[in-house]
């Protein structure tokens, strides 16, 4: 990882000072999209106002370090989701492995899958919710992904 700041992207910054509730940023990766997504984080800075939601490719059977890794990357307040959680500003939300992500009435919601069966297309799934709640408002970012989990996602939110 590189040692210097990204800069934050100007319609991000304006959208996280000009909004009363949290900015909901969605973000989705496979595995390898980690040292780009500390980057992105480290480039936040401090701007106030951000709630980020992490969803990335990980297998169920191994402990993640994630939270730990990602903590170190931001100042954010890291959470990882394990029950209906109420979104606030300044924190980072982290999807748990096998399971599904949704958005209701100002809240994040896991949804648990059968024993057994993988979610295929995880970050489809919660970009989908993201474009239901949160409109024109939504914002998707994919840094890396298996095949192309993600992009119909992204095209529900460009389509508002």
């Amino acid at each position: 990882m590189t040692n210097h700041k990204t800069p934050l992207p100007a319609a991000l910054a304006t959208a996280a000072a000009t909004t009363t509730a949290p900015l909901l940023v969605g973000v989705g990766a496979s595995a390898g999209g980690l040292e780009a997504f500390q980057e992105f984080l480290t480039g936040l800075d401090d701007t106030l106002g951000v709630s980020i939601v992490y969803v990335q490719h990980q297998d169920p059977q191994v402990h993640s370090q994630l939270p730990e890794v990602l903590a170190r990357s931001t100042s954010l307040e890291v959470v990882t989701l394990t029950e209906r959680t109420k979104i606030k500003a300044n924190a980072l939300y982290i999807c748990p492995p096998h399971a599904l992500l949704e958005i209701r009435h100002g809240s994040l919601l896991i949804e648990d899958q059968p024993e057994g069966i993988l979610p295929t297309s995880p970050i489809d799934h919660f970009f989908r919710s993201l474009a239901e709640n949160q409109g024109e408002s939504g914002i998707g970012i994919i840094l890396s992904g298996a095949g192309s989990d993600g992009t119909l996602g992204l095209k529900s939110i460009s389509d508002y």
